[in-house]
């Protein structure tokens, strides 16, 4: 499974798969990073709130005078007259009539969303989520990173990640549920484990598995669904303990694991 920017056929995948299926927590980072600039000098937009429970300001019109950039800086967002955005397109930048919806909302196309931010639909979805744009973790909200999605561009831009709930099944668009998934970070290309929201599989817990076929609350990993559990107030069934998984991701101030099966 791989998600793609709206209209541009962007895409990046779900996570690295082992041999049997799943997250592979040895799994090494699938892309280096990209280009020289440190996207740090540039004016930071307010990555906003993203657990989808309120709608953040929208980011600041973008500047028409001069760039650094042409034909326009997606970190930056100038370059373009009142009223666009810097959008990508295709393996391009281009300024387009700004959208509405800000880095958390529901999306179906890039043109809905607010300046600075782009939507990313998984692959088979109609839905996707309009997630903000960033040089590195420091653009993003505490407890998000920046991932590699737009890998067409050679630019050194990823897309902050999501903060919504796996446990309690929260803040995600209509359609979509919140799960964990491996990426790799901008700009050092380290692979890190994030909160996405992904269409839901159907298989339990304790079921064989391939990434994204396990139901909400369960993460496929080394080919079996696994719980999602909160590491500092586990809630496994009995004869289970909540482990750790490739450096306890952080989402809304909780740090998740997966329940594994000690007998």
């Amino acid at each position: 499974m791989a998600l793609a920017v709206g209209g541009c056929g962007l895409t990046f995948d779900l996570g690295p798969l082992d041999n049997t299926g799943g997250l592979d927590a040895s799994a090494p980072a699938d892309a280096s990073p990209r280009g020289d600039a440190d996207p740090r000098d540039a004016s930071r937009p307010e990555a906003g709130v993203t657990d989808g429970s309120a709608a953040p300001d929208a980011f600041s019109a973008p500047d028409a005078g001069p760039c650094d950039e042409t034909p326009c800086s997606l970190l930056q967002q100038c370059g373009c007259l009142a009223g666009e955005g810097c959008y990508p397109v295709g393996s391009d930048v281009l300024c387009e009539p700004a959208g509405s919806t800000p880095p958390g909302g529901g999306c179906t196309d890039e043109s809905e969303c607010v300046t600075g931010a782009s939507c990313l639909v998984v692959s088979g979805s109609s839905t996707g989520v309009c997630q903000a744009f960033c040089g590195d973790d420091g653009w993003c909200v505490a407890d998000s990173h920046c991932i590699a999605v737009f890998s067409r561009l050679s630019r050194p831009v990823g897309a902050c990640s999501l903060q919504c709930d796996p446990i309690g099944m929260s803040g995600c668009p209509s359609g979509l549920a919140c799960t964990l998934s491996a990426q790799v970070r901008v700009p050092d290309g380290v692979t890190v484990l994030i909160a996405a929201c992904v269409p839901p599989g159907s298989r339990p817990a304790g079921s064989p598995c391939l990434t994204g076929q396990c139901a909400p609350g369960v993460l496929c990993v080394s080919g079996m669904c696994a719980r999602i559990c909160d590491l500092d107030a586990p809630a496994c069934a009995g004869g289970e303990i909540c482990r750790s998984i490739l450096g306890d991701p952080v989402s809304l101030g909780r740090r998740l694991g997966s329940c594994y099966f000690t007998g």
